[in-house]
């Protein structure tokens, strides 16, 4: 018989006690595999369904969550499809992506899925540029989401929406040309990104003075599950963290120190 790491309440629990409530939008970056097996489970289907269900059934009927499903197909060589083309962000970004419930952006580089209340809102019609106020990244801030890690620290791409919205010397719009299927064919489009200057010596990102930051202020809170761990920080708090940290330091989420 397989032993257990945690149950569904175990988890149920921890979400509750970093401060997820009903009706939230809820922005995860996951790695579930680190928290161990669930409770009578038998598979990895029903661990993964197990810990959607949990969410959902804690978000209610007026929440929404929301996964990365990033592919940077373009930028790849590579011809995106919103209906097949599999998220690179792990294995509960993917069961996400195929399941029913779901809607996905049409995004060729930084799609999103998302189940609930505003998934249409956060997936339609998004704009050409992944970080602009017409990206999915903009509605959840517009939403005033909280962002739930999975055995991640503070860190969230959602932090490259603040980086553009300050004009970071360290990063730029680039653009990628590619094909991505319209629902009848494949047709020629562009996909923006920010990205780093590779010219600039210790541009590498680097998430570490964040989440200390985050940490210890009390802005993002953590609970352990099984194994591994969850943390939360609100967009209200995340957008206040960088704007400390920006007047401090413009550097801050790189490996340059000034």
């Amino acid at each position: 018989m397989q032993n257990y790491h945690y149950s569904r309440t175990d988890f149920e629990l921890a979400l509750q006690s970093v401060g997820i409530c009903k009706g939230d939008t809820v922005f995860c970056h996951s790695n579930v595999g680190y928290l161990g097996y669930p409770e009578g489970v038998t598979s990895k289907q029903q661990s993964l369904e197990l810990i959607l269900s949990t969410f959902l059934n804690l978000l209610g009927s007026q929440g929404t969550l929301v996964v990365p499903t990033f592919t940077y197909s373009f930028g790849k060589g590579e011809n995106f499809n919103v209906n097949d083309t599999a998220s690179d962000c792990g294995m509960f970004s993917e069961y996400i992506r195929t399941n029913p419930l779901s809607v996905r952006s049409n995004d060729p580089s930084v799609s999103v899925s998302a189940i609930g209340k505003y998934a249409s809102f956060l997936t339609s019609k998004v704009s050409e540029n992944a970080y602009d106020e017409g990206s999915a990244f903009s509605r959840l801030v517009q939403l005033k989401a909280k962002v739930l890690n999975i055995n991640f620290d503070a860190g969230s791409t959602l932090l490259h929406f603040f980086e553009r919205a300050h004009n970071v010397s360290y990063r730029f719009d680039k653009t990628f040309h590619g094909k991505k299927f319209d629902g009848k064919s494949y047709i020629p489009c562009k996909s923006t990104l920010w990205v780093r200057d590779l010219n600039i010596e210790g541009s590498q990102a680097s998430f570490e003075r964040f989440n200390c930051y985050a940490s210890d202020k009390g802005m993002y809170k953590r609970a352990k599950v099984g194994r591994g761990g969850i943390g939360c920080i609100s967009v209200e708090d995340m957008n206040k963290a960088f704007s400390e940290l920006y007047e401090k330091d413009p550097w801050f989420l790189t490996d340059k120190h000034i």
